[in-house]
């Protein structure tokens, strides 16, 4: 009975605490810039993989996170380091913290990013949902830069789009 009691209490908390994160962590995000993560010299765009965007590569750096999701493409027009598919971890002090989200694990990575070879991933653009998935990478002024992937669930100009976030790390 204590079992299911903790979880339940659980999943309130944890439904309580999406609900709150996707309201008052909005405040501390930055605004999306035109689908990219405008970096130091680099410019890094999230886009649906449609034939037409697949075809005008030879090869992709490619990982399925999601069976059920859609494949999404992530392209650079200047090489960055560090590329890595995160998961992120809601920080519940985030008021205290001026950020609303802590880094969690790595799922991806690539040492060196280049335009030649996009990342492709099957994915979730997760939303408001508890936990979110995203990038981050250093760019070309040596500064670690992270985004959540946020899929559009109307029926906007901008379906998928990169937010830049403040990351607590563990």
């Amino acid at each position: 009975m204590k079992a299911k009691l903790t979880g339940v209490v659980l999943i309130f908390v944890s439904v309580v605490v999406s609900a709150f994160l996707g309201c008052a962590g909005m405040a501390v995000m930055p605004p999306a810039k035109n689908l990219s993560a405008e970096s130091t010299l680099a410019n890094i765009k999230i886009d649906f993989a449609t034939d037409d965007l697949r075809r005008k590569y030879e090869s992709f750096h490619e990982f399925t996170h999601v069976d059920i999701g859609s494949w999404m493409i992530i392209t650079t027009d200047k090489p960055v380091q560090d590329f890595e598919y995160v998961r992120f971890v809601p920080n519940l002090d985030f008021i205290k913290e001026r950020s609303s989200h802590m880094l969690g694990e790595t799922l991806y990575s690539i040492g060196e990013f280049t335009p030649e070879k996009p990342f492709m991933v099957k994915t979730i653009g997760y939303w408001g949902a508890f936990l979110q998935y995203g990038i981050s990478f250093t760019d070309t002024g040596n500064t670690k830069r992270y985004f959540l992937i946020a899929e559009r669930m109307d029926e906007s100009e901008v379906p998928v789009r990169l937010i830049e976030i403040n990351v607590i790390k563990k």
